[in-house]
Order: C-alpha cells, then sequence, then structure tokens
C-alpha cells in the first residue's frame, strides 16, 4: 500500500490480537447455535431409529455445475492477474476486490464433491490400517458424500446423530456405534453403500456392528425355540438338552474356505420361515435367505476382503441399497469366533437323526470395561451351535442385536439342514459396488 501510494507514509496496522479471537468466539457460537436449533428438530427421534439407514445420493456433480465451477475459477483467476498487473491497488479496495474471492468461494463450492474426497482421503489416510471399530467409522463417515441424508424417510437423522452418541447413548458408544450391519460372516444390513451407478450410498450405522463381526463379534442370542411359518405351526427345529460335559473345553467354531449348506431363516416375531443357503468358496462366503416370491429376502457375502449386505425385500422397507464394507474377511470372522464362551455340549431333538453339539455364546458389549459398576451397552448377542466331531460344522446360529435392526424384536435365527465341506458358489450381486 506505501509502495503504491494508496496509504500515507506515517500508516501502520498494529497487531492486535482482539479481532482474531472476537471472531474465533463469534465462529464456534455460530456453529453451536446452528447445531442447537437443527437438533430441536431431531429431538423427538428415538435412538434406535437414528441407527437405521440413512440413503444419500452418490452423484455430487450434475452438468451445470462443471461448467459453473470451471468458469468462475477461470474468472477469479483472471480477474486476480488483471488487477495486480493494472491496477494493483484496487486490491486494498474491499468493494472494488471483492469480486475475486466471491468468484474463488464459488468456484471451490461448485467443485467441492471432486475436491474434497481426495483431500479427506489424504486427512483419514491413516485410520484405513487400524483394526479399531472407533478409526473405522470415522474414516467411513468422513467419506460419506456431502449430500447425505438426502434420501430417507422419517425425520432427518443426519444432526440426530451426535446428539444420540452424547445424550441418549451417554458417550458409551459414541466411538463405537455409527454403522452396523447384520453380519454373522457376511451380514451387513446397514451400513455405507452404493447402488447401481447412480445409486445411493448409505452411511450405515451399521459399520459399527459391522456385522457383529467387524466389531471382534461374530454374532448372535437366544436358543432353541420354536418357530412357526405362514399359518402354520412348526414343530421345534432344535430344541436342546444338555449333556454331561466329559471333557476340556473343546476349540472355539470356525468357518472353513469352502462348504455348503441349506436351510432355513426364522424370523419369529414376524412369522416368517424361508429358505436359506449358506456356502463358502476359497474364504469368500455368501447367505441368501428367501426369495421374490417371499416376504424377505436378502444376501450377505464376505467377498473379497469386503463385508456386503442387500435386502431385496423386506416388511416396511422401500429402499434397497447394498451396504459395503471393506476391511473385514474370514479371517476376521473366526478371530471373533475366537472369544466365544463355551456353554457346555447339548443333543439337537428336533433334528433326524439328533445332532449331538458345541454350544458356543459370543457377544458385544461396549465399551469393553473391567469387573464392576460401570454402564454398558449390549449390542449384539449370539448362540451358535457347531458339530461336536467338527468345529467347521455349523447347524444353527441364533442371533440377537443391532445387527438385526430390520425386525422390531431384533431377533433372527438360522437353522442348518445341511453342510458339506465341498466349495459352494459364491456370486456378488450387480447391483453391489466391487470392492476396491
Amino acid at each position: 500500500m506505501l509502495d503504491h501510494d494508496v496509504a500515507p507514509s506515517w500508516f501502520t496496522i498494529p497487531v492486535d490480537p482482539l479481532p482474531p479471537l472476537v471472531s474465533f468466539v463469534i465462529g464456534v457460537a455460530a456453529a453451536l447455535t446452528g447445531s442447537a436449533a437443527t437438533l430441536v428438530r431431531v429431538s423427538p427421534v428415538r435412538p434406535v431409529e437414528v441407527l437405521r439407514e440413512s440413503a444419500v445420493e452418490c452423484r455430487g456433480m450434475t452438468p451445470i455445475r462443471w461448467p459453473a465451477g470451471i468458469g468462475m475459477l477461470i474468472g477469479a483467476v483472471v480477474t486476480g492477474i488483471v488487477i495486480c498487473r493494472t491496477e494493483p491497488h484496487l486490491a486494498a479496495s474491499a468493494r472494488k476486490y471483492e469480486a475475486v474471492p466471491v468468484l474463488y468461494v464459488g468456484a471451490v463450492a461448485l467443485l467441492a464433491p471432486i475436491l474434497l474426497r481426495p483431500v479427506v482421503r489424504l486427512l483419514v489416510g491413516p485410520l484405513r490400517g487400524s483394526a479399531k471399530a472407533g478409526p473405522l467409522l470415522v474414516r467411513e463417515n468422513v467419506l460419506t458424500p456431502p449430500a447425505a441424508h438426502g434420501r430417507h424417510r422419517g425425520p432427518d437423522r443426519g444432526p440426530a446423530l451426535p446428539a444420540v452418541s452424547e445424550s441418549s447413548i451417554p458417550g458409551t458408544v459414541s466411538q463405537n456405534y455409527r454403522d452396523c450391519p447384520r453380519a454373522m460372516t457376511a451380514p451387513t444390513r446397514q451400513p455405507r453403500e452404493t447402488m447401481g451407478g447412480k445409486g445411493l450410498r448409505r452411511t450405515v450405522m451399521s459399520a459399527a456392528l459391522a456385522g457383529v463381526t467387524a466389531l471382534v463379534l461374530a454374532a448372535p442370542p437366544p436358543a432353541a425355540a420354536v418357530p412357526r411359518t405362514g399359518a402354520g405351526t412348526v414343530p421345534p427345529f432344535a430344541t436342546t438338552a444338555t449333556r454331561q460335559q466329559a471333557s476340556p473345553t473343546p476349540p472355539p467354531p470356525r468357518l472353513p474356505r469352502d462348504f455348503r449348506g441349506k436351510g432355513k431363516w426364522i424370523v419369529r416375531d414376524l412369522d416368517i420361515e424361508v429358505p436359506f443357503t449358506w456356502e463358502g468358496r476359497g474364504g469368500d462366503s455368501q447367505m441368501t435367505a428367501g426369495g421374490p416370491q417371499y416376504p424377505i429376502w436378502f444376501t450377505n457375502l464376505i467377498y473379497h476382503d469386503t463385508l456386503y449386505t442387500l435386502t431385496y425385500k423386506w416388511p416396511g422397507l422401500d429402499e434397497h441399497p447394498c451396504s459395503r464394507i471393506p476391511g473385514f474377511n474370514l479371517e476376521d470372522l473366526n478371530q471373533g469366533f475366537e472369544k466365544a464362551r463355551f456353554v457346555g455340549p447339548q443333543t439337537l431333538r428336533g433334528t433326524h437323526p439328533q445332532r449331538r453339539v458345541n454350544h458356543w455364546r459370543v457377544g458385544v458389549v461396549l465399551p469393553e470395561l473391567p469387573p464392576g459398576n460401570h454402564p454398558r451397552l449390549p449390542l449384539a448377542l449370539g448362540d451358535i451351535y457347531v458339530d461336536e466331531s467338527d468345529r467347521g460344522t455349523f447347524w444353527q446360529v441364533l442371533q440377537f442385536g443391532v445387527q438385526n435392526l430390520y425386525d422390531p424384536a431384533l431377533d433372527e435365527w438360522l437353522v442348518m439342514d445341511t453342510f458339506e465341506h465341498r466349495p459352494g458358489t459364491v456370486t456378488l450381486p450387480r447391483r453391489c459396488e466391487p470392492p476396491r
């Protein structure tokens, strides 16, 4: 300013910390006020409802944004250069120079969908290799497109998430829960997904339970019950009888790399029982329950180190995105099984012939704290029944927990009629995004 005779020689700019401090306080106050105003709207939302999926648009760049954003960026650069070379003193006038920053702000806003993602990926890159749930959830939530919460039913749940983690589920699960699918080997009924090219990307709360497994669970509770179908009553599928334990604790369940089996999937509180298949090949595996002609139809996969869930059909469900959670494989699932507790040897009486099995209990409770009077939240519980002579032969999995969010009672079971140690067929649905 002095060099171009814009200001007199005696003009100085003193250093005063007060303006930056005031600006900082005003910024924080404005952010808190905005959050508080938004939370008033979402406060009626129940905590469990917040855990359900939010579908969001993947497409951030529209045809008009490309030319508008690039045009404003070029305009900002050209205008700045012209002013600096011809009339540099105009830079001292906020009124005359304001076009330049305004053009830059507009250009960045319009091009944000393509500029933010690489920047965010660079910043959250160090979290990629973490085996803990907290960093995984932070990374997946940050990578969700800016247009999040655009297409979902019910109240806006986006702002409700921080409210839930700070008030409804006090700090107990604040870092560990946002996104927890339905898994047991491929389960995941929520989480972040893409559907087709234009599809939806959903921020699943599911990443947190990524199928009871991503968190080192392996999934699910109660055992032995009598399911019912449509209108008729079905005899007990597996009433259990405890037998005297005659040997030390056997090794925990371990899902093999190659297998195939058939059975049924039971949602007893909805009076639903549908055909079920579970197959594995080379470490990948796939569960499929129901079909187009049944009241429910979904598939869960562990495919190329990625956990997928695609629900084609479920009572009350209108959106059907494919949930994708990277960084999870068969070895991670079996490591979760390593923490199972041995209940004891039992006999399944509803089978022919009666099967002698080892009963194991797995579960996920957060946070992990030592014994004592501490607040805890049981996210998932499960009973797993494997053959007494082969821990890799699964006959029943009775599960209860957040991974079953679509079911009002959070309670679903799988019961196998056959289980063979031969390679099965694992196919990634076309609407699911291939692993990266």
